[in-house]
């Protein structure tokens, strides 16, 4: 069984928008996923961008759609980005300062 993979917002719209120019790049790797199922995880954040995306280009059926697919799958981990989660993930502030420019600079 391959090692876990995780659902990018990218790939997910590749998956379900057939105009998408990696749509059959991205069908066909989906194909050999499903055939021994990895584990799957994505984050409340690829959700929120996905069905914002297809909201904002009036396809709401679709938002829901996808959204209701992901949200019942059993296949896929969700994680949810809280407060601590997000602050966990980002450099200790004396790293930012030297390494990221800032508003106030």
């Amino acid at each position: 069984m391959p090692g876990p993979v995780f659902l990018d917002s990218g790939y997910l719209l590749a998956l379900e928008l057939s105009n998408d120019q990696n749509h059959s790049k991205a069908r066909f790797h989906w194909a050999t996923l499903s055939d021994s199922l990895p584990d799957i995880y994505t984050t409340s954040y690829v959700f929120d961008e996905i069905v914002t995306f297809l909201n904002s280009r009036n396809r709401h059926s679709k938002a829901m759609e996808v959204g209701a697919t992901l949200m019942s799958s059993l296949a896929i981990h969700f994680v949810h980005v809280d407060v601590s989660l997000f602050y966990e993930g980002q450099p200790p502030a004396d790293a930012r300062s030297r390494s990221y420019r800032t508003f106030h600079q």
